[in-house]
């Protein structure tokens, strides 16, 4: 089949395969490339279908062992909640976790790209929806927290389908919202301009150079406030703020989402106290819950309230034991170019990149000095939270500031305005 698209569109596309494969994998020779399109199918289009060949064409040229591609229909999804019987919504094949694990042993590199509608789950029963989210997080478990412990390299990226683009672009047709999608997708993922590798390059240095300066200082806790914010997290001795990249067990250096404009590291947990505003609709893989507001006394979510999609909301939190903490702290100035598109995505790969976030649950091993090398009950002495989910929402806002309280109680700011209150050089 010859598809018909226009060159600038091609060369767009070209550039953002080579930044997925070595900008967000360093993908190199005899590794095995796993591709997953997690849309519905009738969103295949001729720019969808182009990258994909196109990846795997270029993967080829850089020695990938083999290309295996995986089609993810999220209608088909949606066809098993509604209609499956309930007991049978627990049943994950035996195989699908044990391949992934081998896939793992072999030094493969995993590539998700996205492109799903926000109300796609919308209606569906959320104990249908727990019960099967629960059944994989239990599947899964040990191949997860490999994969969150960077036992192989990942990446997270997005293209657009017409549902997608339509809520981001509601006054414009299907077409033109798609385009749309499209423009800002190459803008924010710094796919456009002259030098694409090397602006990637320039923008991680610079995230880097935030992380070191954070490291530095080591804060005990780190202090929000904003209108509907007053919130305390306490840090781990010994976190690790990582920015821009990630290295995997065999040393090679990712990036495991693009875009990435976020610096981020694990919370304790245990020392989590306050109120927090989301600034931005939470988008989960269920709902897009609005005006959520949560309260935690000592680590945990004991009152939470939305405007909308309560229910999800209530759901979410009682997913696991670890779904009512913290996972991730992260930092991002409203200069970010996402905030300043002025674009909610509801999508959380770029909406979380708008805006200073939190994580319920999961914690990132590798952001706690060495971290990836410890048991699972040895990170939970240190103050990481274990939970199936990993679930960012958005608190940042120009109206934000952030303290840094040191271990012997001086307090130093680390925001304000939104703003970096300190400078990366």
């Amino acid at each position: 089949m010859t598809l018909s698209l226009d060159s600038t569109m091609q060369t767009h596309l070209d550039q953002y395969a080579q930044i997925m494969l070595k900008i967000g994998l360093g993908f190199h020779a005899g590794q095995r490339l796993h591709i997953t399109i997690a849309t519905q199918l009738e969103y295949l289009t001729p720019e969808i279908i182009y990258l994909v060949r196109t990846i795997s064409a270029s993967a080829y040229q850089l020695g990938a062992r083999n290309v295996i591609t995986e089609w993810n229909d999220g209608e088909l999804s949606r066809i098993r909640l509604q209609q499956a019987e309930l007991e049978n919504l627990d049943d994950v094949p035996p195989l699908m976790p044990e391949q992934f694990g081998r896939y793992l042993d072999d030094d493969d590199a995993f590539l998700n790209i996205g492109g799903r509608d926000p109300e796609l789950m919308a209606g569906i029963d959320p104990k249908r929806l727990l019960r099967s989210r629960q059944a994989m997080m239990s599947a899964f478990r040990t191949q997860q927290q490999r994969l969150m412990s960077n036992d192989a390299t990942w990446l997270v990226v997005n293209v657009p389908i017409s549902s997608w683009a339509g809520k981001v672009y509601p006054d414009l047709s299907a077409d033109e919202a798609v385009r749309k999608l499209w423009e800002q997708i190459f803008a924010l993922s710094r796919v456009s301009g002259d030098d694409p590798l090397g602006n990637w390059q320039r923008h991680i240095t610079d995230l880097q150079q935030r992380a070191a300066y954070l490291n530095g200082k080591q804060y005990d806790v780190l202090h929000y406030t904003a209108p509907g914010t007053d919130l305390h997290v306490g840090l781990p001795e010994r976190h690790h703020w990582e920015a821009a990249g990630a290295t995997a067990k065999n040393g090679t250096r990712f990036v495991p989402n693009i875009p990435t404009e976020e610096v981020f590291t694990m919370p304790d947990c245990r020392r989590i106290n306050g109120t927090v505003s989301a600034t931005l609709p939470f988008t989960t893989a269920e709902a897009v819950i609005e005006g959520m507001r949560l309260t935690f006394v000592d680590g945990r979510v004991v009152e939470a309230t939305a405007t909308r999609n309560m229910e999800a909301l209530d759901a979410l939190l009682n997913r696991d034991s670890g779904a009512r903490s913290l996972g991730e702290v992260a930092l991002v100035p409203n200069s970010s170019p996402i905030a300043q598109s002025h674009t909610i995505f509801h999508n959380t790969l770029y909406d979380e990149n708008a805006a200073c976030h939190l994580a319920l649950g999961n914690a990132y091993p590798s952001t706690l000095i060495g971290g990836t090398e410890l048991s699972a009950e040895a990170l939970q002495a240190r103050g990481a939270n274990s939970s199936g989910i990993h679930n960012d929402f958005m608190i940042g806002s120009m109206a934000m500031d952030i303290d840094g309280i040191l271990a012997d109680g001086t307090v130093e700011p680390v925001m304000r305005g939104g703003e970096w209150a300190f400078s990366g050089g």
